[in-house]
């Protein structure tokens, strides 16, 4: 298959490897933007980072209702052992 790529083939992949290359690195740039700016937050109003990730990843994700069955669950577990 490889060894069939034509002149166009090949500068379509160099195009796709270089634009994957450039929005990788836009990604972490961003990435590492918004973990200082949740650190700084975290910070100001004494909020657990770990829990302002989880609030921005729920927000995204539309899925309270899932995470709250799942905190429910929990509760449940840890009440039958006996650790609530």
């Amino acid at each position: 298959m490889l060894n069939q790529l034509g002149p166009s083939e090949i500068d379509r992949l160099k195009a796709l490897i270089l634009d994957g290359i450039q929005t990788t690195e836009e990604i972490k740039s961003l990435k590492e933007g918004l973990n200082d700016t949740i650190s700084c937050i975290s910070e100001e109003l004494e909020i657990p980072i770990r829990l302002l990730k989880k609030a921005i990843s729920v927000g995204h994700k539309g899925n309270y209702d899932e995470c709250s069955q799942e905190l429910e669950d929990l509760e449940k577990i840890l009440s039958a052992v006996g650790r609530k």
